[in-house]
């Protein structure tokens, strides 16, 4: 067990020092690790004090500092964290996988945290007080990582007197941001896809002036012409005899069930945008909750297979995943900081905790601990947690005079584990 834990941890140790340029000081970086691995132990509510409490090597001042005060560069760390992942063949983006464009809000009480607002809530599908993020991922049939983020400020947090220097972006003009971040950082990948609130005329046409190939749901709304007629899309499906609708394809939803569905393809004009495009029009529903029984994607990518359209489509599931998990696991959405600034810090940790299982599950790490390989986020958190516990018990037997308030609930965990 000692031989398992000493090379997870040089793995840990490992992943974290190649992030070591970016902080300008020992203490620093000692605080970054600090914040990092407790991310990814239990907590109750996580807070500042809480992460404090379950460290033995950082106070509840200087993880302060690290979150809201310091002057590292948030950019530098997640290019540091992409060129980690594209400089190996395990996790590097390749051409069968996509870009995905999202966004996800984080419920927050009160109106004191900067650029919490009553806004559209995913989780809920209704308004709430939140944070929102915009967020670009790379996702394939083997892999889901993210590839950076832009935290969302409403238009009335750009009438402060503080934001008056600043121009208010849409989450649009967001998504594209981040595109050409994902371009210049090299991301490979084979088209851009987005669900219908980002199906927009101008957000279209710029991915296309930028030479991109593009997959969308349609709005209920939007007119498509078929056979020189023009048809809104929630009328499509009755309007092609059903006939037509004999081929089948079968894809992963995000709760990763299979769900198959019929569909239609032709090419056909879309009012607002430019040259025909093609449109697949499918006969079923994502899952039990989907309020459509017919679902119509369109893409300028011509060249593929209706088949193929609907399998890269459903590949943006694979955000909603990544939403999950540093959710359920990583706090993503338990901050109790207040500035805009300290939250994305707090968001690119917890991806960061993300991208590091996630990192230590595709390259083969930990299937070397365990007999099994684990197949969720979920699963190697608490691999990273039974380890995390043996270590502190190993180092609680040969120091006994440091049993305190942030070493209990670590021994505890152990002794539950080998009760």
């Amino acid at each position: 067990m000692l031989n398992f834990v000493a090379h997870f941890n040089k793995s840990f140790n490992s992943f974290t020092n190649h992030f070591k340029n970016v902080f300008y000081s020992k203490k620093l970086f000692l605080s970054f690790s600090s914040y990092l691995a407790s991310l990814m132990m239990e907590h109750k509510r996580v807070s500042i004090q809480s992460i404090s409490n379950k460290n033995l090597l950082s106070s509840y001042e200087q993880l302060q500092y690290f979150i809201s005060d310091s002057k590292w560069n948030l950019d530098t760390l997640n290019n540091s964290r992409v060129e980690l992942f594209q400089s190996h063949p395990t996790t590097k983006s390749t051409e069968d996988g996509v870009m995905v464009i999202d966004d996800s809000g984080c419920k927050k009480s009160g109106k004191k945290t900067e650029a919490t607002q009553i806004q559209y809530y995913g989780p809920e599908k209704r308004p709430a007080n939140c944070n929102v993020v915009v967020v670009s991922a790379f996702i394939s049939s083997r892999k889901k990582w993210p590839i950076n983020i832009r935290p969302y400020l409403p238009k009335d947090a750009f009438y402060k007197p503080e934001n008056c220097n600043f121009n208010f972006k849409s989450k649009l003009e967001l998504a594209l941001e981040l595109i050409d971040d994902a371009i210049l950082k090299k991301i490979l990948f084979a088209d851009v896809v987005f669900d219908n609130w980002y199906f927009c005329d101008w957000f279209i046409n710029d991915i296309e002036k930028r030479n991109l190939s593009w997959i969308s749901e349609a709005e209920i709304n939007r007119s498509v012409c078929f056979n020189g007629k023009w048809f809104r899309v929630d009328d499509l499906v009755t309007v092609i005899p059903s006939c037509k609708f004999t081929r089948k394809v079968t894809v992963t939803n995000s709760k990763g069930k299979e769900r198959t569905f019929r569909f239609y393809a032709f090419k056909g004009k879309v009012k607002g945008l430019s040259d025909k495009k093609l449109i697949v029009v499918a006969k079923g529903k994502w899952d039990d909750d989907d309020s459509k029984d017919a679902h119509v994607l369109v893409t300028n990518h011509l060249s593929l297979h209706a088949e193929t359209v609907f399998q890269r489509y459903a590949l943006r599931w694979g955000i909603e995943r990544i939403f999950q998990d540093t959710k359920d696991n990583l706090a993503f959405d338990q901050y109790q900081v207040r500035s805009i600034k300290a939250i994305a810090r707090h968001w690119h940790m917890s991806l960061l905790a993300y991208s590091f299982l996630l990192r230590t599950m595709l390259n083969g790490s930990l299937s070397k601990i365990t007999k099994e390989s684990p197949e969720t986020i979920g699963e190697a958190l608490e691999i990273f947690r039974d380890l995390n516990a043996f270590e502190s018990w190993e180092f609680l037997k040969k120091n006994p005079k440091a049993l305190t308030r942030k070493t209990r609930v670590t021994a505890k965990r152990y002794l539950k584990k080998v009760a």
